[in-house]
């Protein structure tokens, strides 16, 4: 078993319901607790300026968030104080394999 100390997951399965406007706020409040914070998506959209690749393979890739200022989630929680963000881009079948391991 994994075990992640202070570890807070925010999930839905629908979109504007709020996830990322919660989980900015949740940051914003312990920010002194500098929070690294993970956006997962099965969905594998053109990487967007500010993503750095961490890792990349076919159906499963992580980035590092460098973009302070714009629209993206992933901007949003670095916005609000989160000391590293990362996108984690996979579907099932790749998360299962890669975890795995």
């Amino acid at each position: 078993m994994i075990t992640i100390p202070n570890l807070l997951l925010i999930a839905g399965t629908g979109t504007k319901s709020g996830k990322t406007t919660m989980a900015c706020k949740i940051i914003r409040q312990f920010s002194e607790l500098k929070i690294t914070a993970i956006k997962i998506t099965p969905h594998f959209h053109e990487t967007t300026p500010g993503l750095l690749p961490v890792f990349e393979k076919s159906g499963y890739a992580v980035y590092k968030e460098s973009e302070r200022t714009g629209f993206k989630d992933t901007s949003r929680m670095l916005e609000a104080g989160a000391e590293n963000v990362f996108l984690q881009r996979c579907g099932t079948i790749s998360f299962l394999k890669h975890s795995m391991k």
